[in-house]
């Protein structure tokens, strides 16, 4: 009997490119290393003051998110051919709730009107990220998991140090 295949192996198979949106940390940057290797293109969008610049090296496209632009960021994924996309990285998002800090990050029309009229209860991370989710797959774009391509990220079952419990 076969294994069903998982989100990633179909993306494998015809090499569709795969949607980035990088954050802090290294999580992005093993991800487009691992796309890399296994020869699937990464159109990257990298949140700027946050994303490392290496990855331009390591992505077939690159751009900076330089501002709370939810329409740049959907274009540039159709413009780039992506229909499944993936967020990795560290994002801070405490710079929302910064006084007058939406003045400067100039938020796009499409985030304002996300960020409005959303139901929510609250401002938690699941919250924000669901929204976010919803508005790409109005563009047909599927959020899928970064760690189907890289499951040697995940951590592994059992005694994680030399000493036991």
């Amino acid at each position: 009997m076969t294994e069903p295949l998982g989100e990633f192996e179909a993306v494998l198979r015809d090499r569709t490119p795969v949607g980035l949106l990088a954050g802090a940390g290294q999580f992005p940057i093993a991800f487009a290393e691992k796309a890399r290797s296994v020869g699937v293109p990464v159109v990257c969008v990298g949140v700027a003051d946050m994303a490392d610049p290496v990855l331009k090296s390591l992505c077939t496209e690159f751009h900076w998110l330089k501002r709370l632009s939810l329409g740049y960021l959907i274009r540039t994924f159709k413009r780039g051919g992506v229909t499944r996309w993936t967020m990795a990285g560290k994002y801070h998002k405490k710079i929302l709730f910064r006084p007058w800090m939406w003045f400067r990050l100039l938020p796009d029309w499409r985030f304002t009107k996300t960020w409005m009229n959303r139901r929510r209860r609250d401002n938690r991370d699941d919250s924000l990220l669901l929204a976010l989710i919803a508005e790409f797959e109005k563009d047909g774009m599927t959020c899928v998991s970064a760690l189907d391509l890289c499951p040697e990220l995940l951590v592994t079952h059992g005694v994680l140090t030399k000493r036991k419990p």
